[in-house]
């Protein structure tokens, strides 16, 4: 028995959303036996699985190349080439990005500048805030600290 029997069936069903691709794969699948069900999402699991592998090397590839490629960019004095190969460019943009050096401090910011109702603020909100704050010329809200975060661009041709 588990510890939500009892109140499981007093509840409502999350309706998931259903996208066509839902709806493409449900139709190949519907009629199957529930052991032939089971045996496919644990085939889905396990490849999806594998695939977060391979994007993880993925992943650590393209860090390794940002850093070499801003690093490069920086020594050459440039900010854009152009892969012959493709047509397409490879630029490196900054901006500036914020981080919570003093929860406390920022968060009595966030209370002097009639943000209360935002207790737990998402970092999305704070980076605007500081980016919001340096274009107008004041310093950073109390607590967060701005940096550079390099972001390369992908642009096609």
């Amino acid at each position: 028995m588990g510890k939500y029997d009892g109140v499981i069936k007093t509840l409502p069903k999350l309706d998931k959303p259903r996208s066509e691709r839902h709806d493409e794969i449900r139709s190949k699948l519907s009629g199957l036996k529930p052991a032939e069900l089971a045996f496919h999402w644990a085939e889905a699991r396990r490849e999806k699985k594998s695939q977060e592998a391979t994007m993880k090397g993925i992943d650590d590839r393209l860090f390794v190349l940002a850093g070499l490629l801003e690093t490069t960019y920086e020594d050459e004095g440039i900010s854009s080439l152009q892969v012959a190969e493709t047509g397409e460019s490879v630029s490196v943009q900054f901006e500036p990005y914020a981080q919570v050096e003093d929860r406390e401090r920022f968060r009595t910011w966030c209370l002097d500048n009639g943000m209360e109702r935002e207790l737990a603020l998402p970092w999305q909100t704070a980076n605007t805030l500081m980016k919001e704050a340096l274009l107008a010329g004041r310093p950073e809200p109390d607590g967060l600290k701005a940096w550079i975060r390099t972001k390369l661009v992908l642009r096609k041709k």
